[in-house]
């Protein structure tokens, strides 16, 4: 009514509504530290890099399956996510669509690493419907505490023991903003 005109002002209106202050401040490495992230990565490195150089969202990687991969590496499908709720034995796996519509999208996938995910394809043959990053019994998908254990290890060797993994999105806008970025910017 307030923007129509219709009255004043809006009696429902709070000063600072809708914008919440960050519970933290979100950390984006710079090139010398991912560097560093990288090469203290183990086996987990490809989907934890994907989620730098895609900036994508963890269930967004972990719910790939091998359809939604380029066979030559050059680009994901986003089509959906996947997330465990329930808690004890009632835990179970859940895909769903992805956070936003926008989500929803083929992201090419940086040419430094498509010979990586080309090798990957190549390594793990199978069902077009399975994942491309499954668990250990070849049909869940990997869980998020593995790929937590191999962040936590890689964040602290490169000074950030703080940095979440979805501050690898965070990452990977920014150097892909920096590489992208006119000269003199």
């Amino acid at each position: 009514a307030a923007e129509e005109g219709l009255i004043k002002t809006n009696p429902c209106a709070i000063k600072g509504a809708g914008k919440p202050e960050p519970k933290r401040e979100g950390v984006a490495l710079n090139i010398g530290e991912l560097g560093v992230y990288v090469a203290a990565l183990d086996r987990q490195a490809l989907p934890l890099l994907l989620l730098v150089w895609c900036s994508k969202r963890s269930g967004e990687i972990r719910a790939l399956r091998r359809m939604d991969a380029r066979p030559d590496g050059s680009a994901i499908t986003i089509t959906r996510t996947v997330s465990r709720i329930g808690t004890g034995r009632d835990r179970h796996w859940h895909y769903g669509p992805p956070k936003t519509k926008a989500s929803e999208q083929t992201v090419a996938v940086p040419p430094h690493l498509q010979s990586t995910l080309r090798d990957w394809i190549e390594a793990h043959p199978g069902d077009p419907e399975g994942l491309l990053f499954p668990a250990q019994d070849h049909t869940s998908p990997i869980d998020s505490d593995v790929l937590l254990r191999a962040h936590h290890k890689a964040a602290a060797a490169c000074g950030h023991p703080e940095m979440t993994v979805h501050d690898l999105r965070r990452t990977g806008a920014t150097v892909t903003a920096l590489a992208t970025a006119p000269e003199g910017v």
